[in-house]
């Protein structure tokens, strides 16, 4: 019993015990790692800390490796520091004291009363209701045996409770919204191994947690049902609230407006205003910045200026795109922009050209897509812009999933179309939130930049589309003739169109183009439907707009051209050229109003960098490069 009192007495002391945690927590460690860690830095504790490793190493409590110059904790001094650790938690059960660890990263003794406060200031539930909970939280807190409660821990209590006595719109309210442990882990872990940065993880991460947030707490409760059992989709949730896809801007108009950003000066003045623009509009537009009437004040070195502008855009690989207007660029302008492609890893900038002036098949070496334009405009994602406003903010509202009303309506193209005019309610609440959401946001401070240029360009306005997702395969599932197929399409466009046009107040138009839906749409269909019903590929989803190759039949093609007509707020159209048979690909074309070119891409099978698929290395580190789609 002697010996056990020895060690009793050395572990007495706050800093000694401190030593044995570090050591169990870290692993053995110098003498000078050991000494920092526990708090005793100066020159004048030196004496101090070493009479404390003296006592330590007396009992055996520690060791010391005397090759490596390391201290570690023995069987011993972990058999103790255990001890040690039950015995402080045992003595605050019979005190019945309880502790928390709270979000705020401090421990603090259980106050019930901070329940009560919690619920009537972040979920407005009436004092009654909220000390009864409290109670009913602490009468459950203490028969849990544990001396350590966390503050996480305590809100899954009260929320259970709040769902057991009926209190469902209060537990919307206080409801935690985060990500499980494990799955932050697994994010790390992936990272280094995918090529990620950490400003993409960290974006990552924060887009689970806002995704989340906009579901569980934000949306009006019919538009989250929709959401989440797979009849609309809400395109890229984590951004959806905070921010607009599209925005489309004048460069001549704004350029001399102050948006309340100052930046260093760069090595180009030519370039200073419109690296000013797309810096402040990058970091409040989630999807892509297309620039108007810009070009004439950064033509004299092309190359120089998109590389400079590239630096203007947020680090993370989801930084939008910025899409540059020039009607008629020459030779010279067209050679830079290859140049750009090509020497850059993730091209960020793109063109939009007139689709009737000349363009050779060089323009596809880059691999970078560009817009060709007719006489309307149209962004790279097929979205339409008013060219008569100096401001288009183009909102991607809701998707619908199409497929999935025409699989519940027996091949009845009238009851079909009935179904889809039944869930438009639901679109123009969803619709609705986001524009009340969204200028509240603006006018808030949160998107300060464009805050700025409403306030000084009045006409500026907001689009918002409803998006036809997966119009092929729906049509497709009432088995129409070839004739009636078109004509069924453009049923149910002009069915969207009508219903919310009526019901939505405020400009919203009806659009085919890319979200983050189509995949996911068809992922839960596959799930609840059966492979039998849903005949696609789950890789390429539920098509959201089309694909033009050479082998594309005429009959595709008008179709197309009719469609273009009657959808008013944009067309995905995709124009899949290769070097042999540019010419040819174009010309089949002429009569289509608008469509994104590209080329055939490849990746590098060393490094993994995306590569023109005619281009035989990899432009990064010389690897051979493989078709990828």
């Amino acid at each position: 019993m002697r010996r056990v009192k020895t060690i009793f007495s050395v572990i007495a002391s706050q800093s000694r015990l401190e030593i044995l945690k570090i050591l169990n927590a870290k692993g053995s460690m110098s003498y000078s790692e050991l000494k920092q860690q526990t708090g005793f830095r100066s020159k004048k504790e030196s004496g101090k800390f070493a009479y404390h490793l003296r006592k330590l190493l007396k009992q055996n409590l520690i060791a010391q490796n005397k090759a490596e110059k390391k201290y570690m904790l023995t069987s011993l001094g972990r058999l103790v520091l255990t001890a040690a650790k039950q015995i402080e938690e045992q003595a605050l059960i019979e005190s019945g004291r309880l502790y928390v660890r709270t979000s705020s990263q401090k421990m603090e003794e259980f106050d019930p009363s901070k329940i009560t406060q919690s619920l009537v200031k972040e979920a407005g539930v009436p004092l009654e209701i909220a000390q009864r909970v409290a109670s009913e939280a602490e009468s459950r807190i203490y028969k849990f045996q544990t001396s350590f409660l966390t503050a996480s821990l305590i809100r899954e209590l009260v929320n259970s409770i709040l769902i057991e006595q009926g209190h469902e719109q209060y537990w919307r309210m206080l409801t935690r919204v985060g990500m499980p442990v494990y799955d932050v882990s697994e994010i790390l872990e992936k990272a280094g191994s995918s090529q990620k940065a950490q400003e993409d993880v960290v974006y990552y991460t924060a887009g689970k947690v806002f995704s989340e947030y906009l579901i569980q707490s934000r949306l009006p409760p019919d538009v989250a049902d929709a959401h989440l059992n797979g009849e609309i989709h809400i395109p890229w949730t984590f951004t959806w609230e905070l921010k607009p896809e599209t925005v489309v801007v004048d460069f001549e108009v704004v350029r001399n407006m102050d948006i309340g950003l100052k930046l260093p000066s760069l090595p180009r003045e030519d370039v200073k205003d419109l690296f000013k623009l797309i810096y402040a509009l990058s970091r409040e537009v989630s999807s892509e910045i297309y620039v108007r009437n810009a070009f004439e004040n950064i033509k004299d070195d092309f190359l120089g200026a998109l590389k400079q502008l590239s630096l203007a855009l947020p680090s993370y690989l989801n930084s939008p795109m910025i899409t540059l207007e020039i009607e008629e660029p020459d030779g010279e302008v067209l050679e830079a922009f290859v140049k750009y492609s090509l020497e850059t890893p993730i091209p960020k900038v793109s063109l939009a050209l007139s689709k009737n002036g000349d363009l050779t098949s060089r323009i596809l070496d880059g691999g970078n897509p560009v817009v060709l334009n007719g006489d309307g405009g149209a962004t790279l994602n097929g979205m339409y812009y008013d060219e008569k406003k100096p401001l288009n903010i183009l909102l991607h509202g809701v998707s619908i999933n199409l497929p999935r009303m025409a699989m519940e309506s027996h091949k009845d193209e009238v009851y079909f179309r009935a179904k889809v005019a039944m869930l438009l309610d639901t679109i123009v609440n969803a619709l609705n939130y986001r524009l009340k959401s969204l200028t509240m946001h603006i006018r808030g401070g949160l998107l300060p930049s464009l805050n700025s240029l409403l306030e000084r360009e009045p006409p500026a306005y907001m689009r918002m589309s409803v998006n036809m997702t997966g119009l092929e395969e729906a049509i497709g599932l009432l088995q129409p003739t070839s004739k009636e197929k078109v004509i069924y399409k453009k049923k149910v466009i002009e069915t969207v169109k009508e219903h919310i046009i009526e019901k939505f107040d405020g400009p919203v138009f009806v659009s085919l183009i890319s979200d983050d839906g189509g995949t996911r749409l068809a992922q839960l269909d596959l799930e609840g439907k059966g492979r039998g019903r849903v005949k696609i590929a789950l890789k390429d989803g539920y098509s959201q707009g089309y694909r033009i190759t050479l082998n594309t039949t005429k009959e595709m093609m008008s179709e197309i051209e009719e469609l273009a007509k009657v959808l008013d707020g944009g067309m995905n159209i995709e124009v899949r050229a290769d070097m042999a048979h540019f010419s040819s690909t174009m010309d089949k074309v002429r009569a289509i109003p608008h469509f994104r070119l590209t080329a055939k891409m490849g990746v590098c099978t060393r490094c993994g960098w995306n590569n023109p698929l005619h281009i035989e290395k990899c432009r990064h580190c010389g690897g051979p490069v493989v078709a990828t789609r």
